[in-house]
């Protein structure tokens, strides 16, 4: 499976990838990535998330779950937490079901 996908934040030393495979070579896209380079996670990881969206979990693939864990108010900076992005409702649900509300 080509994923489109980084790390969040800068990881060891040299460069950082970034995967931009097929599929993934739109604007948005790779922009969102980038995001995820320069250290932004996604609005769902919030601490307090579960304020804002619902995660229907039923809906999730298979071994995508970790993609839905809260992150700690430690982990979250302050940059985090005024300028997080949205996920594709879509990506990683269940025969094209979504997983955010």
């Amino acid at each position: 499976m080509i994923r489109c996908c980084s790390f969040v934040g800068k990881r060891g030393n040299g460069a950082q990838a970034i995967s931009i495979g097929k599929n993934c070579d739109k604007f948005g896209i790779v922009v969102h990535g980038l995001g995820h380079v320069f250290g932004i996670w996604h609005e769902h990881t919030r601490p307090d998330c579960d304020q804002h969206v619902d995660i229907v979990t039923r809906n999730i693939m298979i071994g995508q779950e970790y993609n839905f864990n809260k992150l700690t108010e430690e982990e979250a900076s302050e940059h985090y937490c005024t300028c997080g992005m949205q996920e594709d409702v879509y990506q990683f649900g269940l025969d094209g079901i979504t997983h955010l509300l």
